[in-house]
């Protein structure tokens, strides 16, 4: 660990530039601190870590499988989308970049595999306080992000990856049962509330039913099977319940949030607008799960998803503000990677699956399997929020640092 203690320190750093990456930023340019930082940091994991070598590898046969992927869908596409290299170029880039945090991550584990998950416990938990500091900013000075294109700009990102990393605050106070632990995550959730993060605060709920759920489990170890259909009922009832009250969130119900446009979704009726942010996605929902049927979840290529969705919502007056950038976000992450990888993606998903279900066989669950069960199945709602998840590099850190910290687990 000696021998690697300066690379350890800089690809901390490098991952902290890159929670931070808006904000440690040269003006209003695209060049900030992780962007410079970024050759440096793939050339010291390529050269210590033979698993990072690996996951480029890995990155680089699915970049090339997204190659044929684009240029099969926009010589066959009726939606007008034509292949651009300038912009598979694009987001070859923003790829590389997440997978030099995966890398980075990995590196961390080889150079230290004692004293990982520790380190990167105390890093999270830093990186939480950090943001926690950011979001009373934003509500406290009444920052005005119009016209802004850093992440700052958008509550929903610093949300998303404020609540991926309460789980950790929890694990830590069932670990060494100090109080104030728990303290982060109450003013978290008052934060959460004051800045609108509406998806972020249903993740908070799926975060809290879930590890309700696992402790009884734990407790319960003879009637672990039976308990679920019971916490399944109890998760549709406060659903019913939330529903019946109207619960509102500054002026936006949760019948008009969640339920209304879940009915949209399943009908296939389109909102008559795109330029709110519920009915840009769900609009983007329901065609984009028409595309995937229709391209028979083979794949667009990556960076063709907003564009496509540009052509198509256009062709039904649907074309809004939220679709002017040049790169085209579809605020879901889980359909814009599904339609521009595929069955790549759905193979992730499936050994993800797999993980979880392997940790769940488990009768009774440490504080660290708890951790990345509630972080993993509360995603689900979670990560609907980031407004441009290729940006927050965090996540693709915290979640690498989950499924390497489970498997080592399971190896001891």
């Amino acid at each position: 660990m000696i021998r690697y203690r300066r690379h350890i320190t800089f690809l901390y750093f490098f991952l902290f530039a890159g929670a931070f990456n808006d904000l440690l930023r040269l003006g209003g340019s695209q060049i900030n601190l992780f962007r410079i930082l970024l050759p440096f940091a793939l050339l010291d994991t390529i050269l210590l870590s033979t698993k990072a070598r690996k996951a480029y590898l890995v990155g680089l046969v699915v970049a090339g499988i997204s190659l044929v992927q684009s240029l099969i869908f926009t010589a066959l596409n009726s939606a007008g989308v034509r292949f651009s290299i300038a912009r598979y170029g694009e987001y070859f880039f923003y790829y590389l970049c997440i997978a030099t945090v995966v890398g980075a991550v990995i590196t961390l584990y080889e150079c230290d595999p004692a004293g990982f998950r520790d380190g990167f416990v105390k890093y999270v938990m830093l990186v939480g306080v950090c943001y926690l500091l950011v979001f009373m900013a934003i509500y406290h000075t009444h920052y005005d992000y119009q016209g802004h294109f850093i992440v700052l700009n958008n509550p929903n990102d610093y949300g998303v990856m404020l609540v991926m990393i309460l789980p950790v605050f929890y694990m830590q106070f069932r670990k060494k049962r100090r109080w104030y632990y728990l303290i982060f995550i109450p003013v978290a959730m008052v934060y959460l509330f004051l800045n609108d993060c509406k998806l972020a605060l249903l993740g908070v709920a799926a975060q809290i039913m879930i590890a309700f759920y696992l402790e009884v489990r734990n407790r319960a170890v003879r009637y672990r099977k039976l308990l679920f259909l019971p916490a399944v009922i109890l998760f549709a009832l406060v659903i019913l319940v939330m529903d019946a009250l109207d619960v509102s969130i500054h002026g936006y119900s949760f019948r008009e949030t969640i339920l209304e446009p879940i009915k949209a979704m399943f009908s296939g009726r389109l909102y008559p607008g795109s330029n709110t942010s519920v009915v840009f996605r769900t609009n983007v929902f329901i065609m984009g799960v028409q595309w995937l049927f229709r391209t028979l979840f083979l794949g667009i290529g990556f960076g063709n998803a907003g564009v496509l969705m540009r052509n198509v919502l256009g062709q039904h007056n649907l074309y809004g503000s939220m679709m002017l950038l040049d790169s085209i976000s579809l605020h879901n992450a889980y359909l814009e990677f599904l339609l521009e990888f595929g069955v790549v993606f759905i193979i992730g998903v499936v050994l993800l699956i797999r993980r979880v279900w392997k940790v769940l066989k488990n009768a009774v669950l440490d504080h660290f399997q708890i951790c990345f069960v509630t972080v993993v199945i509360s995603g689900i709602l979670w990560m609907l929020g980031p407004s441009g998840v290729l940006a927050d590099y965090q996540i693709f850190a915290f979640l690498t640092f989950l499924l390497i910290g489970v498997r080592e687990e399971k190896k001891a």
